[in-house]
């Protein structure tokens, strides 16, 4: 039984266009709706969602419900506990250059003092 003719596969992306493409992925978008939710804010939604969850959670007992969960059945505690947590923290970090060179020239002066 002779084998079956194999596929042709599409060309191959050259490395400038594949670098091309990753930034422009990166870009920063246009919102198409300029008028629309501001970032930061909530959808309306989730919000609701959120505080019909945050209901019943009282209704049920609050801070002690959840420790006598997390007591009895760890996982389901901490994996709740983990959708809580934000997946990605923004954080903006400002560095003082005068304490960044002094920080450098001390790790100088001690890997000069460790050589001698």
């Amino acid at each position: 039984m002779p084998a079956a003719p194999r596929k042709q596969l599409p060309p191959a992306k050259s490395v400038a266009k594949v670098s091309k493409d990753a930034a422009a992925s990166t870009e920063k978008r246009k919102s198409r709706n300029p008028n629309g939710r501001p970032a930061g804010v909530p959808n309306k939604v989730n919000k609701e969602v959120r505080d019909q969850i945050l209901g019943a959670l009282e209704e049920l007992g609050g801070q002690a419900y959840m420790v006598k969960v997390g007591k009895k059945n760890p996982a389901l505690f901490f994996s709740v506990l983990g959708r809580c947590i934000p997946a990605h923290i923004k954080a903006d970090v400002n560095v003082n250059s005068d304490l960044a060179a002094r920080l450098l020239e001390a790790e100088q002066a001690i890997r000069a003092a460790n050589k001698e």
